[in-house]
């Protein structure tokens, strides 16, 4: 049932260690406009817990472990990152709740939009009545 696309990144290792490489609409489809990570998580901690109406992101588990819950609306999916340099691809109206962090978990997320509060949709109701009113799943940006 997946529907979110996977990412690979492209890693180069020799005797100096690794290297990773993410380049925007390369890598992701679109040009990146923001980046953030996450770090150091609470003990229990959740993130995420909503929608974006417009941005899509790209989502890269950078060290550690953790679970993503995504879903379009009308199908829901968890992924269990359990490994470095694996990632996704989430579309504008995803939702998405990322929560059993481990210690070490690390997660970078790149974006196509440069952040705006009014983006973002807190109540999973709402989100769900927007979704059904769309044909089909919004998505990714070519």
């Amino acid at each position: 049932m997946e529907f979110i696309k996977k990412i690979p990144i492209r890693t180069y290792a020799d005797a100096r260690g690794r290297l990773s490489v993410v380049e925007g609409e390369d890598t992701v489809p679109f040009q990146i406009k923001r980046a953030f990570f996450t770090y150091a998580p609470t003990p229990g901690a959740c993130r995420g817990g909503h929608a974006n109406k417009t941005a899509s992101f790209a989502m890269i588990n950078i060290a550690g472990t953790c679970r993503l819950r995504i879903s379009d609306g009308v199908r829901t999916e968890t992924i269990c990152f359990n490994g470095a340099m694996e990632g996704v691809l989430l579309p504008a109206m995803t939702w998405k709740e990322l929560y059993d962090y481990s210690p070490d978990s690390v997660i970078l997320f790149l974006s196509d939009r440069h952040y705006n509060k009014n983006d973002y949709i807190y109540d999973h109701a709402e989100f769900l009545a927007l979704t059904a009113d769309l044909p089909d799943p919004v998505p990714l940006p070519d």
